[in-house]
């Protein structure tokens, strides 16, 4: 009995021993199935335009349908990089800063998901995963090739690259140096589910190239049509100019899309009919129209559904001229902004997502969203310095965006560019794809060519007729004017009250001056 009783304490303790081990050894952070990544940055580094870096990051990953989650390093938290995530992104953006969170480093040397490093300060753990030796390259400027893609680089005082890489490294681009023994090194770099870019630039080349990187990583490998965009409308703008870019290519069967700020109030004057009308020609054109978020200052979180009122207003107004928006284009910001993206991008399945312009936060939670496309703007003039442009590839939908001049003068510029790109520009009418933005009690939808209000076929029957007199008014973005409305209200109290105050001051002061020579 005692042999059992010994025995059975025996096998116990073992399991026990057992289980506490188990519990003390760090255990694998599995990758879920998801489309969630996990972006962890050292710095903005302005100086750099690191934040530049940051934004145009951000917003190829919502074009490729992964939601992003953006974390400072230093605010890391260790177990915020954990099984919900299938991706992490490392982005180093100030080599002097570094990462320093040896929490995160943990994490990330325990994740088994998909592994991305941006930028110098490459780890030996990274480097091990990648099975390459890192070379710095200082004070040289390089040249950086993609099949018969090539383009001159800036200088360059310090870059790291992987070499003596092995056989099974998928390589994306070549670092060519311009020296007597000319050398070359890869750019892209990816092992498994590893993978390393030296740098990322937010235009050129080399934006391109880390985006098939990229992509390919996270095993997306198919190829998109540009879709040709002009951006400057409002209806304070030279719609001749617009009207005949317009023009221009309708007569030359390429497709188009242009992004406008529109008016929420004092939409019953002839000025609107006459902007009105240029868009349904536009639409006519097989052009279609993003309607762009406003420019924003002074606003805080109880403005949301201020804002919410606005696009349905934007809608409603457009829709009684018929003029129907495809989509949704904002800076990248507003998918960084819990009220502005609930506000206004989430009423829409299609959006164009600018560079960021002027950044206003009204609640600022770092946790983008997707839609069912979502088209990253790229400018025209980002491109015209690479080689062979008729040959770039595009490996996420990309908006590539022509700005409409402000005068005629100008404008057999933009054409030359247009024509000088050479593209397969991407057709909305010919895809299958199906728009939809909803707003209040109004839904539009756009499908192969054909608009739908609430469910019913609506053609474009108006008179696209309008007086081509240019406005008077000064050339401006929509602001929220009524974020500042109660401020406005507050100082004109205010000075009322002093204007009172030293009135009163002065009348006691003439008096007293009086009846001083009355004595």
């Amino acid at each position: 009995m005692i042999k059992k009783w010994r025995w059975s304490m025996m096998v116990l303790l073992g399991l026990l021993v057992f289980s506490i081990i188990t519990v003390i050894k760090p255990v694998p952070v599995a990758a879920a199935e998801t489309n969630r990544v996990l972006l962890v940055y050292d710095s903005k580094n302005t100086v750099a335009h690191g934040e530049k870096k940051i934004d145009v990051l951000q917003r190829i990953l919502t074009s490729m349908n992964l939601s992003v989650k953006t974390v400072k390093a230093s605010n890391y938290h260790a177990g915020e990089l954990n099984a919900t995530y299938t991706g992490v992104i490392t982005m180093v953006n100030w080599r002097q800063a570094g990462l320093k969170n040896t929490q995160f480093e943990t994490d990330r040397a325990h994740f088994t998901g998909i592994k991305l490093h941006i930028g110098d300060c490459l780890t030996g753990t990274e480097a091990k995963d990648l099975q390459g030796k890192i070379k710095v390259l200082n004070e040289q400027q390089l040249i950086l090739k993609n099949g018969n893609d090539q383009q001159l680089l800036p200088f360059s005082d310090h870059l790291e690259v992987l070499d003596q890489l092995p056989v099974n490294a998928i390589k994306v681009g070549q670092l060519t140096s311009q020296q007597t023994d000319q050398k070359t090194y890869d750019y892209g770099v990816i092992v498994g589910k590893n993978a390393y870019l030296p740098y990322l630039k937010t235009r050129g080349l080399s934006l391109l190239v880390a985006e098939q990187t990229i992509t390919q990583l996270f095993g997306q490998t198919q190829q998109y049509q540009p879709l040709l965009t002009f951006t400057d409308v409002s209806p304070y703008a030279n719609l001749k100019v617009l009207d005949q870019l317009s023009e221009y290519c309708y007569k030359r069967k390429i497709p188009f899309a242009i992004s406008t700020t529109t008016v929420a109030d004092n939409t019953d004057l002839q000025a609107f009919a006459q902007f009105t009308a240029f868009l349904r020609r536009i639409e006519k054109r097989n052009g279609v129209i993003f309607v762009q978020a406003p420019v924003i200052g002074g606003a805080t979180q109880s403005d949301g559904q201020r804002l919410s009122e606005m696009f349905t207003s934007y809608l409603v107004s457009f829709s009684r001229y018929q003029v129907y928006p495809v989509g949704i284009s904002a800076p990248g910001y507003w998918n960084q902004d819990q009220v502005l993206r609930r506000n206004s991008l989430a009423k829409a399945n299609h959006w164009l997502l600018l560079p960021n312009t002027d950044v206003t936060y009204l609640k600022q939670d770092n946790k983008s969203q997707v839609a069912n496309q979502s088209f990253m703007a790229v400018s025209a003039a980002s491109l015209t310095t690479i080689q062979n442009q008729s040959q770039i590839k595009f490996n996420v939908p990309t908006a590539v965006t022509v700005l409409v001049p402000s005068s005629m003068k100008k404008i057999h510029i933009v054409e030359r560019e247009i024509s000088g790109l050479g593209f397969q520009w991407f057709n909305f009418a010919q895809s299958k794809t199906s728009t939809e933005i909803k707003s209040g009690t109004t839904t539009v939808n756009y499908r192969q060519g054909k608009y739908y209000v609430n469910g019913s076929e609506e053609p474009i029957t108006m008179s696209d007729q309008a007086h081509t007199k240019e406005s008077v008014q000064p050339k401006t973005k929509v602001l929220f004017k009524s974020f500042f409305k109660t401020q406005g209200q507050i100082i004109g109290v205010f000075f009322g009250i002093v204007f009172i105050v030293l009135l009163i001051f002065i009348l006691i002061g003439r008096r007293i001056y009086r009846n001083m020579f009355k004595r």
